[in-house]
């Protein structure tokens, strides 16, 4: 019934994660409280505070995998159904959000590279349709190449004991 490979990676998932999900999903409300505000409103800023969302569904996204290496959790009949449906999902979702935020500290540097290198180009100038086409390419573009990790297992739930125990088994689907 256990949902972890290793002890030492069962000891990362039980006290390691946690700890990094809590401070990184307060840390990131902290920034976008900041990076939200009118006042700061720039196109880094704009960037910045994208990224900050996707760190937080990122983390949790993430939470059940921590939450399965729990005795509560892993025991409990409905939470190994749901996360054992739901798993390769949560993995491609979070892939995405994973992919937003590295394309999210590109844009962060390129923009910055811009400024350093033509310092007097006017950048407040830029229309905000641009700034909001971009953010949808950047979150789009991803989601877009990332799609296919949704299809590319099949999970098999089994129920044994008289349904009170649940297994599964992911395999690749091209696999006989």
């Amino acid at each position: 019934m256990r949902m972890h490979g290793t002890e030492f990676e069962k000891y990362l998932q039980r006290y390691l994660f946690p700890c990094l999900a809590i401070f990184g999903i307060l840390g990131n409300a902290l920034n976008l409280t900041v990076l939200l505000n009118r006042r700061m409103r720039s196109r880094a800023n704009t960037f910045l505070a994208t990224l900050a969302i996707a760190d937080v569904i990122f983390l949790s996204l993430l939470l059940p995998n921590a939450l399965a290496n729990y005795p509560i959790f892993t025991f409990n009949y409905y939470f190994r159904w749901f996360y054992l449906h739901t798993k390769v999902h949560l993995l491609s979702f979070a892939n995405w959000s994973s992919a937003v935020a590295i394309w999210c500290v590109i844009a962060v540097c390129a923009d910055r590279l811009i400024g350093i290198r033509h310092p007097l180009y006017i950048r407040s100038h830029v229309a905000g349709y641009k700034i909001k086409l971009l953010i949808a390419t950047i979150v789009l573009g991803p989601g877009i190449f990332t799609a296919y990790q949704h299809v590319a297992y099949k999970c098999l739930v089994r129920s044994y004991c008289n349904g009170s125990q649940l297994y599964s088994r992911c395999l690749p689907v091209n696999q006989p």
